[in-house]
């Protein structure tokens, strides 16, 4: 299992994941995140991908950070997609997870 350039976890563990929200293009320099949320899905070794696992982020707009508690069940690598909405745009970010 290949785990460069992603968030590593060993089997057990419960971590937070927090990224900050930076502005740019045409998302003012005062900006509220009106809503977050992931889905997560465990990628096999075929290639294929398990049926997606979804949740809430907490959502923190003093500090424009988006976070949430993972608790992975299985080793293996994952694929999360962090979605959320400033105004009328919807950002998306993908995040590998790596669990050994």
């Amino acid at each position: 299992m290949n785990c460069s350039n992603a968030v590593e976890m060993i089997l057990g563990e419960k971590k937070w994941l927090e990224f900050k929200v930076l502005p740019c293009g045409t998302v003012p320099q005062y900006f509220e995140i009106l809503c977050a949320n992931y889905t997560m899905i465990k990628l096999w070794e075929d290639g294929r991908g398990s049926a997606p696992i979804t949740g809430d982020c907490l959502v923190d707009n003093t500090e424009k950070t988006i976070k949430c508690l993972l608790r992975p069940q299985e080793k293996g690598s994952y694929e999360m997609v962090f979605t959320w909405t400033i105004a009328d745009e919807i950002f998306k970010e993908k995040v590998r997870l790596c669990v050994c």
